[in-house]
């Protein structure tokens, strides 16, 4: 996959997060959400979209303050000190990794 095609990929899941859309048309029906300390793993386009409204909804700011793109993967940074790295496939988010405990990703 080109860089180009991952950063629209990214630029479509964006859009959609901010008009409220059902984000998961964005994943693959396999997508997986890990957070890395504790082990967590929510698996599949419906349950990850709910975990990721979730988090949004109960602690995180879904302001982004910088995006890195390469082929196949992005890496997000926040308001919070630790940011989700993900996976594209094609042009649909595979996979999604936090590093570091949500419990001290924001205040």
């Amino acid at each position: 996959m080109s860089l180009e095609r991952t950063q629209q990929t990214m630029n479509r899941y964006f859009e959609g997060m901010g008009r409220g859309g059902d984000v998961a048309e964005f994943y693959t029906a396999d997508v997986t959400w890990t957070t890395t300390d504790t082990g967590q793993d929510v698996r599949g386009a419906s349950p990850v979209r709910d975990f990721i409204v979730a988090l949004h909804n109960d602690s995180l700011t879904p302001k982004t303050r910088r995006s890195v793109v390469s082929d196949e993967h992005a890496y997000l940074e926040g308001d919070c000190p630790k940011a989700p790295i993900g996976t594209v496939a094609g042009s649909l988010i595979a996979a999604m990794r936090c590093y570091g405990p949500i419990v001290s990703m924001c205040p």
